[in-house]
């Protein structure tokens, strides 16, 4: 499935030197950015992971770290795969939602408009594993958050285009929910009871009689032979 594009142009300036209080380094940041670009998405989360020991209230590098969790679940999006991916994408919602808790400068916006971006991709898994209730609270979650972001800053195009996208999508969703089972037509013959078919038997031959012994074991009597035959 095909989204709309949910892409934002970060200030770099703002991820290189921090936003706030005690900053990582500058080459933290810049040695991620090559990785994400390079696709090595772990290898980048890995670094920044460890990095977060020694800043652990550092916005900046929590928003990228935020990035390269779902740069991550990307590089899953195979088969067998999904559910780590899903995790993932957990993940990085959770750290995007503590930056935007953090109000950092600059920041903020940003992370609330990447929060509802993973709940799109998110919603791309869901769509493939056909869980459809579970669609609809996340297309709800990532409406409700544009809704708020574009409450708060009216200018954010980017914004308000991926909130008319998401209620689109949440809308069509609605209208179409998984079709239940068809109900067996009503009149519908039950299948014979056991030995049914045995008690009514008869036969074609001319004259010839069919009995039923026990209730299960059909005999043919021949006229004037007196011959059975099974």
């Amino acid at each position: 499935m095909r989204y709309a594009a949910l892409i934002l142009s970060l200030a770099i300036g703002c991820l290189w030197t921090g936003c706030q209080g005690t900053r990582a380094p500058e080459e933290t940041f810049r040695a991620s950015e090559f990785q994400l670009h390079a696709g090595r998405a772990e290898a980048a989360l890995s670094a920044l992971l460890s990095e977060r020991v020694d800043y652990p209230e550092d916005a900046a590098l929590l928003f990228q770290i935020a990035r390269a969790q779902q740069a991550t679940a990307t590089v899953l999006s195979v088969p067998g795969s999904q559910g780590e991916a899903l995790r993932q994408l957990d993940k990085a919602h959770e750290t995007f939602a503590r930056v935007d808790e953090m109000e950092p400068e600059g920041l903020g916006p940003a992370a609330r408009f990447n929060s509802a971006t993973v709940l799109f991709q998110r919603d791309g898994f869901l769509t493939a594993a056909d869980r459809y209730e579970d669609r609809v609270q996340n297309l709800q979650r990532a409406v409700d958050l544009l809704t708020d972001l574009v409450a708060d800053e009216p200018d954010f195009e980017e914004a308000q285009r991926n909130l008319d996208y998401g209620r689109y999508r949440l809308s069509m969703l609605r209208q179409n929910p998984p079709r239940a089972e068809e109900e067996e037509e009503e009149g519908e013959s039950e299948p014979p009871p056991a030995n049914s078919a045995v008690d009514a038997a008869t036969t074609q031959i001319p004259q010839a009689t069919a009995e039923v012994i026990d209730g299960s074991t059909v005999i043919l009597r021949l006229p004037g032979r007196g011959e059975e035959a099974p």
